[in-house]
């Protein structure tokens, strides 16, 4: 088995695990549970978009391959976007939690697409800025997902 498909395999292995452990991390019922479950979903999406971002920089992973996880991501977001877009909230503190993690999820599908315009040597050439901003938003979907909506 040569380096780059072991890398790729890798890729692909730590992809499925982060996606397993988004999907056991469900917080508490009703819109503040469908909420730490976009947070969490988010977040899974950027950590696994920035991992990949790191390994194709460094050459340890194709192109095809990065552009594959790439979409992943950006599907997950779009799906946790939608999820969220769709909840029927009438308290204030909460529609504003639910804004709030409706532009964290639009923060994500923008940098997930710049990634790609980098791997695909689009405009955007540097990836190093997108792999820190991934990361921060990474953790902030973090903390959103233990905490979605204010005390």
């Amino acid at each position: 088995m040569s380096a780059s498909t072991w890398r790729g395999q890798v890729l692909v292995g730590c992809l499925v695990t982060l996606l397993a452990i988004a999907g056991c991390a469900r917080g508490e019922g009703g819109v503040p549970g469908q909420l730490s479950q976009a947070a969490g979903d988010g977040g899974s999406a950027v950590i696994s978009a920035a991992y990949g971002l790191q390994l194709w920089s460094a050459g340890d992973a194709t192109t095809n391959q990065t552009t594959v996880l790439l979409g992943d991501a950006a599907e997950q977001v779009i799906d946790a976007y939608t999820s969220v877009a769709e909840l029927d909230v009438d308290d204030r503190r909460i529609n504003d939690s639910l804004r709030n993690m409706l532009d964290r999820l639009t923060a994500a599908i923008d940098m997930i697409t710049r990634s790609r315009q980098v791997v695909g040597g689009g405009p955007i050439r540097e990836s190093d800025g997108l792999i820190v901003g991934l990361r921060a938003l990474g953790d902030e979907f973090s903390t959103l997902s233990q905490t979605p909506v204010p005390p």
